[in-house]
């Protein structure tokens, strides 16, 4: 039988090491960047990703929406892989550096 996505081995080991790029890739661009805001930022600021929820129907599986900035957040938590919380830790220090109130809008 096939590993399922949620799986402690197999796919989502792969998952893992897709956000650790992900993460990685964005933390260099914004280290790169000048002073002034770039459309990356000005893309991060804005978006939201769509949450599962529970309860929902079918139709509408994904019904919140959680800002990229908490998402990023929560990676911080992950214990399977200790690369992860401290490449989400480094892109969030990017963030706060780059000058935007992101951060501070969607964490408090």
């Amino acid at each position: 039988s096939t590993a399922g996505p949620f799986s402690v081995n197999g796919e989502s080991s792969s998952l893992v090491e897709l956000v650790k790029c992900a993460l990685s890739v964005l933390c260099q661009l914004l280290q790169a960047k000048g002073e002034e805001v770039t459309p990356l930022e000005q893309s991060l600021a804005a978006r939201t990703i769509a949450q599962p929820t529970t309860d929902a129907p079918v139709a509408n599986l994904f019904g919140e929406r959680t800002h990229l900035v908490a998402v990023v957040a929560s990676y911080i938590h992950h214990r399977q892989d200790t690369e992860l919380p401290v490449l989400a830790t480094q892109l969030l220090k990017q963030l706060c550096l780059s000058g935007t109130a992101l951060v501070h809008a969607c964490l408090g």
